[in-house]
């Protein structure tokens, strides 16, 4: 039996870089190889014909991104009678040097703002001791340190897991040898104001993803709805929603969709299909020019503690690698 095929929007294929996915004809036709670069919209419209197309079939095309983005996964969980491969070390990277070879945990990064003052910077928590200080990196503007002075108050804003944090300390020390860094007196529990902001626990990921789009066309007069995959990456993962990065903007009418995603816990790989709701356009992130925050409606049991052991898998493996641990 010939494989079903999905319409592909021309507009969807990038000019002058190399394509993510092959495109077919109809008849199943390779038009254009996964890499292949198309130099410009002449090109394109030669080779249209009856228009492009991609397989359809969603576990076929998951499958074959995983490793790509996985580079953890094992060949044998994919293919059972693929002889194992040595397992190789977890690579780790550090935060020391010039620059920060990796995102810092937004449980490590505060708002502070001089009381009374308007303006506010982000700073890092470096460490403290109980009862006695935290230490935080000097806050700067546009690369110049900001002016701190010892028995200044400055109110501190935080976030850690579910909850925002806000209190007020106190300067106690300020020093720029080997780095700039300020000390601040210890927050007290009364002193301490906290509020929920999430329902869920968050945890921040790149999974290869496709919606299943409802995609309205009109011809002759006549309006026909189709199913079209737009591939995208999940920037950020709960068991309650999600935040997608796509290359396209989703149609103005499309409100729901179904999402479908892996995702590696422990050594095991379970793909995840859930019912998708467009909750807001967000602000472009990274390489992503279009990004939505997403509701899930109502997922099943297994699905729920699935995506809910990723997330607090990807935490707890955050906290795990050590904020010295450099790359070679």
């Amino acid at each position: 039996m010939a494989q079903a095929m999905t319409p592909v929007d021309p507009r969807s294929i990038p000019i002058g870089k190399p394509l993510r996915d092959p495109v077919y004809a109809r008849d199943g036709t390779l038009l254009l190889a996964k890499g292949q670069i198309v130099p410009n919209v002449q090109s394109l419209e030669r080779i249209k014909g009856n228009g492009f197309f991609r397989p359809s079939f969603l576990e076929t095309q998951l499958m074959a991104e995983l490793p790509r983005l996985e580079e953890h996964t094992r060949p044998e969980l994919l293919h059972p009678n693929a002889p194992p491969e040595p397992e190789k070390p977890r690579p780790v990277v550090g935060v020391v040097g010039k620059k920060a070879k990796r995102a810092i945990s937004s449980s490590r990064v505060l708002r502070v703002t001089a009381a009374g003052g308007t303006e506010s910077f982000n700073v890092v928590l470096i460490g403290g001791l109980e009862g006695k200080s935290l230490v935080i990196s000097a806050p700067e503007r546009e690369g110049k340190l900001v002016f701190v002075k010892e028995g200044q108050a400055w109110d501190i804003r935080g976030f850690s897991g579910q909850e925002v944090f806000t209190f007020q300390l106190e300067v106690t020390k300020v020093a720029f040898s080997p780095f700039p860094y300020v000390h601040l007196s210890w927050p007290t529990a009364n002193a301490v104001s906290r509020a929920p902001v999430r329902s869920t626990r968050r945890a921040v990921c790149m999974l290869p993803c496709v919606a299943k789009v409802p995609i309205t066309r009109h011809s002759l007069g006549k309006a026909t709805t189709e199913l079209e995959d737009l591939h995208g990456m999940l920037l950020d993962l709960s068991d309650s929603g999600a935040r997608m990065g796509l290359g396209r903007r989703l149609p103005p009418e499309v409100e729901r969709f179904e999402l479908a995603f892996r995702v590696k816990v422990g050594e095991r790989i379970r793909l995840i299909k859930v019912d998708a709701k467009v909750a807001r356009e967000l602000e472009p992130a990274g390489d992503h020019e279009y990004v939505y925050g997403l509701s899930f409606t109502a997922p099943d049991e297994e699905t729920w503690f699935a995506m809910h052991a990723y997330v607090l898998q990807q935490i707890v493996q955050e906290l795990e690698v050590p904020i010295y641990a450099v790359d070679d």
